[in-house]
């Protein structure tokens, strides 16, 4: 846990609001093997998979280009502390829950000031894993990752920490979660990297979908798939919405899954749905 606390009972003041999704979901029956922020499950990447030297999409980091690394404007991933974000869906028939929410503090971490986020994940009304996510923004406008502090649980009660990584320790390093200017045609992005625990890469699918969820529908929408090399033949579609972010997701290979937003509260203004 890098001796980070994590915040999973924090008290989740006005509507609760719906968050971007960065992994997908592997929930079954019984026993909670899920992902926040990486597109596997927990233990498995070290038990069946390596990404060791899986680094081939990284983009270089340089601490000296984060002059106000926690003033998060980019527009399909906006942060501000306060803010948060719900989403429902189903995987295998069960109801899934995921909440985010900005908190106020921040962590530095491999020569950036970060921005933390903690995320509860919920199957069946009972928690199944939680992260505090940790974000920046570069000069350019690119959202950074920079880590997470995760916890499992089965039947609700804490089992691991498995999957936690911090950028700059054990070889792990960070990547780029959202282009400032996400465009067709440009080269993959890898989100994360840690040895044997985080690899996920997206690409740009479209800029331009129109997708409605159960808060609003939305236009200007950016579509994101989403792979790892830590579970070949999984792929996620992610949506990213102008104003708000993370949107839903749904699966494009692997096991059924999909979530949607149901609420998003920015700090200072009333629930809103963001752009149209």
């Amino acid at each position: 846990m890098q001796g980070v606390a994590l915040a999973l009972n924090v008290k989740w003041n006005g509507p609760a609001s719906s968050r971007r999704w960065r992994g997908a979901v592997t929930v079954a029956v019984g026993f909670a093997m899920f992902v926040t922020g990486c597109s596997r499950s927990p233990g498995l990447g070290h038990d069946f998979f390596s990404n060791a030297g899986h680094r081939a999409y990284l983009a270089p980091f340089h601490p000296a280009d984060f002059h106000h690394p926690t003033v998060i404007t980019n527009p399909y991933f906006p942060l501000a502390v306060g803010a948060s974000w719900r989403w429902k869906g189903q995987f295998r028939q069960q109801p899934y829950e995921q909440q985010d929410l900005v908190l106020n503090y921040t962590r530095r971490i491999d020569g950036v000031v970060t921005q933390p986020v903690v995320d509860r994940d919920l199957v069946r009304g009972q928690i199944i894993a939680g992260s505090i996510d940790y974000y920046a923004q570069d000069d350019e406008g690119n959202v950074w990752y920079l880590g997470e502090a995760t916890e499992h649980y089965v039947n609700g009660h804490l089992t691991d920490h498995a999957d936690s990584w911090i950028a700059g320790k054990g070889g792990a390093l960070p990547g780029i979660f959202m282009p400032a200017r996400p465009a067709l045609g440009k080269r993959r992005y890898q989100q994360e990297y840690a040895p044997n625990v985080a690899a996920d890469v997206e690409h740009i699918t479209s800029i331009s979908r129109s997708i409605c969820v159960p808060l609003r529908c939305y236009a200007h929408v950016v579509e994101a798939v989403e792979t790892t090399v830590l579970n070949p033949g999984v792929a996620s579609a992610k949506y990213y919405a102008p104003g708000v972010g993370l949107i839903g997701e749904d699966t494009k290979s692997g096991d059924p899954y999909s979530y949607a937003l149901t609420s998003f509260t920015w700090p200072g203004a009333a629930p809103a749905g963001g752009e149209s």
